[in-house]
């Protein structure tokens, strides 16, 4: 278990929590607490509730309850009523067509709205990806390339020798 996901389970059992007390929990350095605190509150996991000399820390709740729709560009979307589209029952489509034509900011809305799990699991059941974006979905959840359904099919299927 990451350094990350321990102070991911102290915080769901804690209203706040500080450095130190991770330090201290953990019986790790503060380097290490404080780069795994980076990369949570990068990925919307954790919130900052109060500033320095006393800063604290608390988890995030899941998107379900607090967050409204995700902020996406429109031309993602532009073959269907962009003001429309329920994000929650057609999340496979969305997490599919923002990681095909969006760009960065795009995909980290996206990972923030519907978490690493979910976006991870649309984007290895999928059935079609261009290449290009096949390798950056690769990257992004850090799977291997052979774990893609549409890996898989494309092998399975080649395409005629162009001559």
């Amino acid at each position: 278990m990451s350094t990350a996901d321990k102070i991911l389970q102290i915080l769901e059992n804690s209203k706040e929590v500080r450095i130190n007390d991770l330090v201290g929990t953990l019986g790790t350095s503060r380097q290490m607490v404080h780069r795994a605190m980076k990369q949570l509150l990068e990925k919307g996991l954790v919130a900052k509730v109060k500033t320095a000399p006393r800063t604290s820390y608390k988890a995030v709740a899941k998107h379900k309850a607090t967050s409204t729709k995700p902020l996406f560009h429109k031309r993602i979307f532009w073959d269907v009523d962009f003001e429309n589209i329920d994000y929650d029952s057609k999340a496979d489509f969305v997490i599919a067509r923002v990681f095909e034509r969006g760009d960065v900011e795009d995909i980290r809305n996206c990972r923030r709205y519907y978490g690493d799990e979910k976006v991870a699991e649309v984007l290895l059941n999928v059935k079609f990806l261009p290449l290009h974006t096949l390798y950056l979905a690769s990257a992004v959840i850090d799977k291997p390339i052979e774990d893609f359904r549409c890996y898989t099919q494309r092998q399975s299927n080649p395409i005629p020798f162009p001559y």
